[in-house]
């Protein structure tokens, strides 16, 4: 799974978790392991192994209880939790001045382009942009849009 497959299923599982918790627009910063794997269970989303998931749902205190039928499926799970708790780097190689001011940034912000109360996803890489904080302060919950019409005013 590339990247791009693996941001299209975790937008797939942030918006069915949003919709099974009836949390449409806040933000999910605890958003955990076992709820990720449930809402994959429920909606059928990415790989679904039988092995993986009654080792999962299973009680007790059996050894292999709440563990995965081989490394390969553990970390394939592992990758889906990495892109909802990992930020992406600053930069991808050179020096990116802040979208907003157009200045070097000195103090990293990540940003959400579509804020999460309106509707944006939150762990959505596509939906992501590092700002200088001072900026992404007065940005607050708008769009780009909003801003612009507001300052055209």
């Amino acid at each position: 799974m590339n990247n791009r497959e693996l941001n299209e299923l975790c937008k797939k599982i942030e918006t069915a978790f949003r919709y099974d918790t009836d949390q449409r627009d806040v933000r999910l910063g605890s958003i955990t392991a076992g709820g990720v794997f449930a809402t994959m269970l429920r909606h059928q989303l990415g790989m679904i192994c039988s092995k993986c998931t009654g080792r999962k749902m299973r009680g007790g205190l059996y050894r292999n209880e709440g563990k995965y039928c081989s490394g390969e499926h553990s970390g394939y799970y592992r990758r889906i939790m990495r892109q909802f708790y990992d930020c992406p780097e600053p930069f991808s190689g050179s020096f990116l001045p802040c979208p907003r001011c157009s200045r070097p940034i000195h103090d990293f912000s990540k940003d959400h382009i579509l804020p999460v109360t309106k509707g944006g996803l939150e762990f959505d890489r596509e939906n992501l942009q590092w700002m200088c904080l001072s900026c992404n302060i007065s940005k607050g919950n708008r769009t780009g849009e909003e801003i612009s019409t507001a300052y055209s005013i």
